[in-house]
């Protein structure tokens, strides 16, 4: 007999002020990533390390499927800073790491987060994750308290509820809904892990900014046969990490699973990532200014979310001692200025360079792009940019952009069942570096165009389409079709020196194609 495996069940509500006593005007966030050289206060102290990359754990998500909520632009609540942040990197670890099937794993970010979005994706994954296989909800938002039945419960806050009890009940998921959405499915076992708010409000009045108070669920029914993770006990609240604008929890737990509760790769269970969150949490109180007690509940805590993790954890001890230092204002001796190494050369100038694979033959490799990537031809003789295997490949190029440059390419999708193109259907993140390192990155599909801290842009997708970004020095212009998206500044990048996307393909082998790239200067 087959033995089944647990689903999982990961639900993270952080950042609540006071978002239910208060008008608040829908807020905008600041062009994303924050520019290098700029960091939060502290941010160089604290020194918390990107989850960004890969990871190292085992690739065996080939039966899970996933629902990622992350909701940092709220219409009508304050907003969450750090939470998309959080949520593409829970997405990268899924699809990228354990290499859960890219046409099962969802993500829902701001105003694509409605009660409906999620209801719908949590049932699409219940019913999409095989016998013996993971299901992940990742929910990165706001919760809050509701009278439901003759009881309190908690519920997840949708992205377009107001500020009144009526739309809250409206526009929010209820934790039972949840749980009953989640026992409906063929898995035996279901893990929960939620940090939800009350009111936004303590005992003395509104909470600090930034904060939320936390629910911790007993009730059965809410249960279910879940096992519930929650941030922290009664009466508490929870909040950003120091030095940085990102919700704590969910990337703690994140951390745990890449490696930081275990040693030598050694298996993550769900007790053992909590507990690396709690110690965490404990460690941090001094700076934080909270007390935040992470609690287990449920009928399983030594369910295993992930194994083979070897990711370095932040030196906490390091981090801590150096904050504390730089807090304190005592005269210091000036001390010898540190020899600095030469910046890496660049330039400012633009390559001019194309590329349409016509010098392939069709089923070619081209191993110059990336492992397990092959040549493809349409019904129209265009030949593509595409992968062979199951997954999310990564391709890149080393190309000097400069600051005023045209960057575009031509994507499509193939659909294995009419053996042609199709409309795209999946989200493909796109990432520009420059000579330092930093990433600006986004991403485009059927689901818009979604850039650093601005809600996604809707276009209309045709069966070949074509995308091309103008930078012009901090200005960054995105079309498609040549229809301008969005014009928009994004500054404190250097001449961006390589570009890298993910090429997609699911189990039945739909994958997305690409071709046609180009960089012009302008």
């Amino acid at each position: 007999m087959e033995r089944t495996r647990w689903i999982v069940l990961l639900a993270f509500a952080a950042g609540c002020e006071d978002a239910w006593t208060r008008p608040v005007a829908p807020t905008v966030a600041p062009p994303w990533p924050t520019a290098p050289g700029a960091p939060a206060p502290q941010a160089a102290v604290w020194g918390w390390p990107s989850l960004t990359g890969r990871a190292t754990v085992a690739a065996d998500g080939d039966k899970d499927a996933a629902v990622v909520v992350a909701i940092e632009n709220y219409a009508y609540v304050p907003k969450i800073p750090g939470a998309t942040q959080n949520g593409a990197d829970w997405y990268r670890f899924l699809v990228e790491d354990r290499k859960v099937p890219i046409d099962r794993v969802s993500l829902l970010t701001n105003d694509r987060a409605d009660k409906e979005g999620i209801v719908k994706e949590l049932k699409r994954a219940a019913a999409a994750v095989d016998a013996g296989g993971t299901l992940w909800f990742v929910f990165i938002g706001h919760g809050a308290p509701l009278q439901l039945g003759g009881k309190t419960e908690g519920v997840l806050i949708g992205e377009d509820t107001k500020q009144n009890a009526e739309s809250l009940e409206a526009r929010s998921v209820a934790q039972s809904e949840v749980a009953r959405l989640m026992d409906a499915s063929k898995a035996a076992h279901k893990v929960a892990v939620l940090d939800a708010c009350f009111s936004g409000r303590s005992a003395t009045g509104a909470v600090v900014p930034g904060l939320q108070p936390l629910l911790v669920v007993r009730d059965k029914e809410t249960v279910g046969a879940v096992t519930w993770l929650s941030a922290g006990s009664s009466e508490q609240f929870a909040g950003p990490l120091p030095g940085a604008d990102r919700p704590a929890f969910s990337y703690l737990v994140l951390g745990a699973l890449r490696g930081w509760a275990s040693e030598n790769g050694a298996t993550v269970t769900a007790k053992a990532a909590l507990d690396y969150a709690r110690k965490s949490l404990a460690v941090l109180e001094p700076m934080i200014g909270r007390a935040q007690t992470p609690e287990l509940a449920g009928p399983e805590a030594d369910f295993a979310l992930a194994r083979g993790g070897r990711d370095t954890p932040p030196n906490l001890a390091a981090m801590l001692a150096s904050s504390a230092l730089t807090s304190v204002n005592t005269p210091a001796r000036a001390a010898e200025p540190a020899p600095v190494a030469p910046p890496r050369p660049v330039t400012p100038t633009t390559t001019t360079w194309s590329e349409d694979f016509s010098r392939y033959a069709e089923g070619d490799a081209a191993p110059e792009w990336g492992t397990d990537t092959m040549i493809m031809k349409d019904a129209n003789g265009r030949k593509f940019l595409a992968a062979t295997s199951p997954g999310a490949h990564r391709v890149s190029k080393t190309i000097a952009m400069g600051t005023r440059f045209v960057f575009e390419f031509t994507w499509t999708a193939f659909d294995h069942r009419e053996n042609g193109t199709v409309a795209p259907w999946v989200r493909v993140p796109i990432v520009l570096r420059d000579a330092s390192g930093a990433a600006f990155e986004f991403s485009h599909g059927n689901w818009g165009l979604f850039l650093p801290g601005r809600d996604s842009v809707d276009f209309s997708e045709g069966r070949v389409n074509r995308f091309r970004l103008e930078r012009i020095g901090n200005l960054f212009k995105f079309y498609h079709d040549d229809q301008l998206l969005v014009s928009a500044p994004y500054p404190g990048f250097g001449p961006f020196v390589e570009f890298e996307i993910v090429i997609p393909v699911a189990n039945n082998r739909d994958s997305q194609w690409f071709t046609n790239f180009a960089v012009r200067p302008l």
